[in-house]
């Protein structure tokens, strides 16, 4: 009983919570990151809930898109992710912006980004990890 108690403790409270891509397809940046990208569209909010159910986050520009001498800064591409998953659709990025106001997706496997509002339904949510 003892032993059980012990591991019981280990795997509720030491060992981490390691998160999945359930409904969504794994891909590696050039940062040698693991993303994951939802198989089906959605708006931003239910991007933002989808990415935690899974264990994740919906991710930042900075997160996705910076890779070595190219940062994401607002102006330039997203370099992480180009040329690693070819799924030539958008998807949604967390750049905290009150109400309906316009948020940016990327267009996953290039360097190409935009902007859309929340209530758009035809990107994929892009997660990174926790």
């Amino acid at each position: 009983m003892k032993n059980f108690l012990i591991a019981l403790f280990f795997s509720l409270f030491v060992i981490p919570t390691y998160a999945s891509c359930i409904g969504g397809t794994p891909f590696t940046g050039k940062n040698n990151v693991t993303y994951c990208v939802s198989n089906f569209q959605m708006n931003w909010w239910a991007a933002h809930m989808w990415c935690q159910s899974n264990n994740m986050k919906l991710a930042t520009p900075s997160e996705l898109c910076d890779y070595d001498v190219h940062p994401w800064n607002g102006d330039k591409g997203c370099w992480n992710i180009e040329g690693k998953v070819s799924l030539n659709h958008y998807g949604w990025l967390n750049l905290a912006r009150p109400g309906n106001t316009p948020l940016v997706y990327v267009l996953i496997g290039t360097r190409y980004y935009g902007q859309s509002i929340r209530s758009d339904t035809s990107c994929l949510a892009i997660c990174a990890p926790q």
